[in-house]
């Protein structure tokens, strides 16, 4: 009888702390207590390990939350278009031209695709990333950020691991809700 007891208590506290991390994840929050919870309560579970492993390197800090990472997209075709930083060393008329060129603000009407190609240039392609995360389809955001190749590419570096781990982070928990 205590036996099954201390099971349903066990059981009670891996439903609430799952639930927590929901919480959590529905906002940028940390999720260090109900993560900790877990591994007190059932720290040789193999089952919960998997996604415990995933959850821990950002459960005190949190991660990005959707609305964040739609902010960041949105910030992303500016910092695509912004002028190279020049090093240094750069010569008297390179600087002169960067200068002039950071006085005026162009902005494409076309989506920037190659007319050889018929691939979609980085201002389309982040385009429908915006639209897939605004519908809910971070996955599909993802796969089309990966699409980006050279500078576009180590620009959005930063949002793809923010968003990774947010999708990751997202998977782990479900998985717990499962469990």
């Amino acid at each position: 009888r205590d036996q099954k007891q201390a099971e349903i208590r066990t059981d009670r506290a891996l439903m609430l702390a799952a639930g927590q991390i929901q919480v959590a994840l529905q906002n940028s929050g940390p999720n260090d207590a109900p993560v900790a919870v877990i591994r007190a309560v059932a720290p040789a579970d193999k089952v919960l390990a998997d996604p415990l492993t995933v959850l821990e390197p950002h459960a005190k800090t949190g991660v990005a939350s959707r609305m964040v990472l739609e902010q960041e997209l949105a910030a992303l075709p500016a910092k695509l278009n912004a002028p190279e930083e020049l090093p240094e060393e750069a010569g008297f008329w390179r600087r002169m031209m960067a200068r002039l060129q950071g006085l005026v603000s162009v902005r494409r009407i076309d989506d920037g695709a190659n007319p050889r190609t018929g691939n979609p240039g980085p201002e389309r392609i982040v385009a429908n990333a915006r639209a897939d995360l605004r519908n809910g389809d971070l996955p599909a955001a993802i796969t089309a950020i990966k699409a980006l190749a050279g500078p576009a590419a180590q620009t959005a570096q930063p949002w793809l691991e923010e968003a990774t781990a947010r999708q990751d982070a997202e998977q782990a928990a479900q998985s717990l809700e499962a469990i």
